[in-house]
């Protein structure tokens, strides 16, 4: 296994049940439309967001129907979630939102210095044994190399504002910050 086929090893599934016929179509032609390149993105025409694992795109869809004049990337390596994603897109007519269909780790040698306005990352895997600690990309050891989430930020990153599990939560905390904040604990 090479280097980089080691650092972008993926520990999940990227297909779910079959698409329904819309969401095929939306995946087929409305995808490679709005798929992020970064040679054709411009990172100082507008401030730029960034959604880890958006999942289905809801809170996605919603940021950016809210922030009209911000960008927005999301990463996502679930086809299904991309396919409801682009519904959404197509639904509320949304002009500012580019994805990468794909891990996000890609992206980190794509992405300039300092682009981004804001990360989201909400419900982080928390990967709680500690022989997957490796795996969780909120980590200390993710954070000092230079592929961290840290060297993408504008500003200090704050956080996720929910996480899954405890040991979520205190990943994040002693991750990202240099002050106390309180995280809220979310039963599933």
């Amino acid at each position: 296994m090479s280097e980089k086929e080691r650092r972008f090893q993926f520990y999940g599934r990227r297909k779910g049940k079959t698409l329904r016929p819309h969401h095929a179509k939306l995946i087929a032609e409305l995808l490679p439309q709005l798929q992020f390149d970064p040679a054709h993105f411009d990172f100082t025409r507008k401030p730029v967001r960034l959604e880890i694992g958006f999942g289905g795109g809801e809170h996605l869809a919603h940021q950016a129907e809210l922030h009209r004049d911000i960008g927005f990337i999301g990463a996502e390596p679930f086809v299904n979630g991309v396919a409801k994603l682009l519904a959404f897109i197509e639904a509320r007519n949304l002009q500012n939102v580019s994805i990468h269909a794909g891990d996000v780790r890609e992206l980190f040698d794509l992405l300039p210095a300092q682009s981004l306005e804001r990360i989201y990352l909400l419900y982080p895997d928390p990967w709680p044994k500690a022989r997957h600690h490796r795996r969780r990309l909120v980590s200390p050891e993710s954070q000092r190399n230079r592929y961290g989430l840290r060297s993408l930020a504008k500003s200090p990153l704050h956080p996720p504002s929910v996480t899954p599990t405890k040991v979520g939560a205190r990943a994040s905390v002693s991750t990202f910050c240099q002050r106390s904040v309180s995280l809220r604990h979310v039963r599933s």
